[in-house]
Formats: structure tokens, C-alpha cells, sequence
């Protein structure tokens, strides 16, 4: 019975004493476990909000069917966009807003990616440049 009381009394003085480890400002009051998720946005890619993109290399054939030249534009969401995915661009000459193109992608289910073309009505001249104004889930 007194090994009994001395294991009892023992175990007590070592609760008191973590408890009095809590006062002491370098002890850990909180220990965070959560790890951040990683993110769903591949490398080489922009986000915007839920939705990511990436200019599409012309040497991937998008753009050789236009003569008067385009964009090349890969899209993707987080969570979808069962309408599609607006895109819009505006094409600069010389630094110059001088048109726009728009697309609308193919509904996407989470994480799908879709490629567009954007050619500006009125073409392009060599050295034009893409900047893109929109990006929308629909």
C-alpha cells in the first residue's frame, strides 16, 4: 500500500511540474500538426484565385493554322468550371493596346485542363505580345 501512495504521489509531482513548465515563456504552448496541403497549381503556372494558366508554346502546332497570327493559352480550375472557362487577352504592338481575343474553353472537371487559341480579329503583326485582362469560371 505505501509503494502504492510514493507511485501515486510520484506521478502527481509530475503532472504539477509539466503544469508549471506552461508559465515558462519558451515553453511550447500550442504544437501545430497541420501540415499545408500542397498546392494544386503545377509548376510554371499563373494563379488566378481557383483557376491557373500558362501560355501554350507555338512549337505544340496551336498556332500554325492561323495566318495572320495568335496565342496559345492552357487553362485549368481547382474544382471545375462545368460552363467553361472565359479567357480573354488583350493584343499590344509596340506596347499599344491595338485589339482583343476571347475563348471560351469546354466545360472542365476539377484539375482538367483545357488549350485555346486566341486569334484577334483583325491578325496580328510579327512581335505583337498577349496580355491577359480575363480569366473566369462560367
Amino acid at each position: 500500500m505505501r509503494i502504492r501512495r510514493i507511485a501515486a504521489t510520484a506521478t502527481l509531482a509530475l503532472l504539477l511540474a509539466g503544469c508549471a513548465n506552461r508559465s515558462d515563456p519558451t515553453f511550447p504552448t500550442t504544437i501545430s500538426t497541420q501540415t499545408s496541403a500542397p498546392s494544386w497549381v503545377l509548376p510554371g503556372w499563373t494563379q488566378v484565385g481557383d483557376l491557373a494558366w500558362k501560355w501554350t508554346d507555338a512549337d505544340q502546332g496551336d498556332c500554325k493554322s492561323y495566318q495572320d497570327g495568335c496565342f496559345g493559352i492552357t487553362v485549368m480550375s481547382k474544382d471545375g468550371c462545368p460552363g467553361g472557362i472565359y479567357i480573354e487577352v488583350a493584343v499590344l504592338e509596340g506596347g499599344v493596346v491595338v485589339d482583343r481575343a476571347n475563348e471560351i474553353t469546354a466545360g472542365l472537371d476539377p484539375r482538367q485542363q483545357a488549350r485555346a487559341v486566341l486569334s484577334p480579329p483583325g491578325g496580328t503583326q510579327a512581335g505583337a505580345k498577349a496580355k491577359l485582362t480575363d480569366l473566369s469560371c462560367l
